[in-house]
């Protein structure tokens, strides 16, 4: 039961975070309500104000089921002392107003409840949850000092490419890889201990090269004063979702496809339960907690800054367009079918907004920090700016890494 409890809580928490923060929903508490209408609760303003909390604008049909419940204020009162003494751990609170009940929630305490609930999952299953910082070029290398990341759903394995021709050019390649799916300040802490662990003469000049959420672990590391590792100068963020991306709610068919290669290997296909439980997917979501708080971050005066943003869609807008074709044309027989059809257009249309006005993941106004003018938009999309799933030797935006990064001379093959 409290294995549900926390899955249905962290895809409500998703929700809440989905939304732009407006009025009185900008901070950690944040109030929702569903009106009486002649002393009743009908059903369809519970589901359209769900669907509101989940971040979606979809307007339920005429025709969608709508009981109507009558209101016992006594009874009502009853309810919602039991509710609030079940969610009072999770910083849910319901109050039964004259004008209708509403829900309180704390975020900050709602995250903390999900803090718990896994540091007690993870020790009753003996779950590991390994990171590392790879050295990847010989020992003994004393080209600068180059450490890569990785984002969500993603791994060491995808970047051999980056890898071998950075080692060739004569840098010191390492390659941080960490728990993908984690909260972020929690991977920050770990690529802090990472580099204060690097051989003293290694950390004078560090460069961190992310791709995607790597660039908000750095971030995180470097503008926070009591994790900021000196020796760190130079931060090159690939596709950074800074602002947040809403695609991250359905990074569920992103996990997926990181874990295919791991099917014949039960241990590591037991990293989709373990390498974060979906909380990075709630840091990413624009409005999101962390999201806030990364806004009060300022930037590092130690740390020279570069932004490469992606401008081509990883899918043919044309073949979603058609899709969307198909989905108006679409026959419904009921209010509930006709409310499916409705949110999967949506989804649709924020498909094609992300090929059209981003990178196929993260949108060219997300791909920005105040203060970094060194920020150029190459003709690539999310997945293969530095990553070999295109086959291209090398990566198209390594170039762009290297113009970055400081001088030195190339070993050979």
């Amino acid at each position: 039961m409290r294995i549900l409890s926390f899955l249905l809580l962290v895809s409500f928490l998703i929700g809440l975070e989905a939304q732009e923060p407006t009025g009185t929903q900008w901070g950690v508490v944040r109030t929702y309500q569903v009106p009486y209408r002649n002393d009743r609760i009908e059903s369809r303003d519970v589901f359209q104000k769900l669907l509101e909390v989940s971040g979606s604008s979809v307007e339920l049909p005429d025709n969608f089921p709508n009981l109507k419940l009558r209101v016992n204020k006594v009874g009502t009162r009853v309810a919602v002392m039991g509710w609030n003494t079940l969610l009072a751990e999770y910083g849910v609170k319901f109050q039964a107003l004259k004008e209708g009940i509403e829900l309180e929630v704390d975020l900050e305490k709602m995250e903390a409840s999900l803090d718990e609930f896994e540091e007690g999952f993870t020790d009753f299953f003996g779950i590991d949850r390994p990171w590392r910082l790879h050295h990847m070029t010989p020992d003994g290398r004393k080209g600068p000092v180059v450490v890569l990341l990785h984002g969500l759903d993603s791994s060491k394995r995808f970047f051999s490419g980056t890898i071998q021709h950075l080692g060739r050019a004569g840098y010191d390649v390492y390659f941080f890889e960490y728990p993908n799916d984690d909260r972020i300040v929690r991977n920050a802490r770990r690529l802090q201990t990472s580099l204060q662990q690097l051989p003293a003469d290694r950390r004078d000049e560090i460069s961190l090269v992310t791709v995607s959420m790597g660039g908000l672990v750095s971030q995180t590391m470097i503008e926070t004063p009591e994790l900021y590792v000196p020796g760190v100068k130079r931060l090159i963020a690939c596709v950074p979702p800074f602002q947040g991306s809403e695609m991250a709610a359905m990074r569920g068919l992103v996990e997926i496809g990181d874990q295919t290669m791991n099917f014949f290997d039960l241990q590591k296909t037991m990293t989709m339960f373990t390498d974060g439980m979906g909380r990075a997917g709630i840091d990413l979501q624009p409005g999101s907690l962390f999201m806030q708080q990364s806004d009060t971050f300022k930037r590092n005066p130690e740390v020279t800054y570069s932004i490469l943003a992606g401008s081509k869609g990883m899918v043919d807008p044309a073949v979603l367009e058609k899709v969307r074709e198909l989905l108006e044309k679409s026959q419904t027989h009921n209010g509930v079918s006709e409310t499916l059809k409705r949110m999967s257009l949506e989804r649709v249309e924020l498909l094609i907004s992300f090929q059209r006005e981003g990178d196929g993941a993260v949108r060219l106004e997300s791909a920005t920090l105040e203060g970094v003018t060194d920020r150029q938009v190459l003709p690539l999309h999310h997945l293969e700016i530095l990553s070999d799933l295109t086959k291209q030797s090398p990566p198209p935006g390594l170039k762009q890494v290297m113009e970055r990064l400081p001088a030195t001379q190339p070993t050979g093959p």
